[in-house]
């Protein structure tokens, strides 16, 4: 590369198929001058010598111009290098930029083009994870951090904990005041729990009216405890959109068992959990034995 940038310094030519043939030109013709200097110097030259020089002259300016070929299309190489390095590994390039011609053109525009991909591909990332209406983590995101979580716990021997919770009659509040009293009530439902998250919870909305609060490092005696908390505080909601009735959620708890054969399956007791609150009357915490 270093050949290249000096090359790229040059004025003239401006171009790179220019400054190609300019390398090219150079290498096989310095050594037939040199030649011909000698030849000058000299008052008698021996034919055979002569031809002997010329063609050791154009071997080496072959050899020179392929060496000097072969650095100035170090460029393409460390293009080619650095779209293999992202695609594989994700890696950002650092390619030089500041070259006005058409290679260094192209280095700048990869660099540029993988850059503003690696940006928007991570806010695609990110907003695949989230839920458009209360900005909360979705299920597949849930499913991928809960199972980690599972494992590290195992790892670990520490209690994990997770709260299932359901709106209660939620159908009747669309049927009644319409889909936006329900979104209103899905978002105001979604902050009462956002404020009840300890940085490392994970919390999001599974879908519909249901939602999910993983607590690692938790007990089921205080994951019962934050459950009633949260049971009463949504109970307390005033939403304009939704008068004359309030807001209620039936809650499911478990901890994390031996039995549980993975996320899933954990998850999976808490909606048995959940829907065992909603036989029994609803507006109430059920918990795992």
């Amino acid at each position: 590369m270093q050949v290249y940038k000096a090359i790229a310094r040059l004025n003239w030519p401006r171009t790179y198929v220019g400054k190609l043939v300019l390398v090219c030109f150079s290498a096989v013709m310095a050594p037939l001058g040199l030649l011909l200097v000698a030849c000058m110097a000299t008052d008698r030259v021996n034919a055979q010598a002569l031809v002997a020089f010329a063609a050791l002259a154009g071997v080496a300016g072959t050899m020179l111009a392929l060496v000097l070929m072969h650095q100035m299309l170090a460029p393409m190489r460390a293009t080619w290098d650095a779209l293999e390095m992202y695609i594989q590994h994700g890696r950002l390039p650092d390619l030089p930029t500041s070259y006005p011609d058409e290679a260094g053109r192209l280095m700048a525009q990869v660099q540029h083009t993988i850059r503003a991909l690696d940006i928007a591909s991570k806010e695609l990332r990110r907003l695949a994870s989230l839920d458009p209406l209360t900005a909360l983590h979705n299920r597949r995101w849930l499913i991928q951090r809960g199972q980690d979580e599972v494992v590290r716990a195992r790892r670990e021997n520490r209690p994990l904990s997770a709260i299932l919770m359901d709106l209660d009659h939620f159908k009747t509040i669309n049927d009644l005041h319409g889909h936006g009293a329900g979104d209103a009530a899905l978002i105001a439902v979604a902050e009462v729990m956002r404020n009840a998250l300890r940085p490392y919870d994970l919390l999001a909305r599974l879908g519909g009216e249901e939602f999910c609060l993983v607590m690692p490092d938790t007990d089921i005696v205080v994951a019962s405890a934050v459950a009633e908390r949260l049971r009463r505080a949504i109970a307390e909601q005033t939403i304009p959109q939704v008068p004359g009735s309030g807001i209620t959620a039936s809650l499911g708890v478990v901890t994390l068992s031996a039995d549980d054969g993975g996320f899933l399956a954990f998850i999976g007791r808490a909606d048995a959990m959940l829907y065992g609150a909603k036989r029994t009357g609803r507006n109430r915490v059920m918990v795992a034995a």
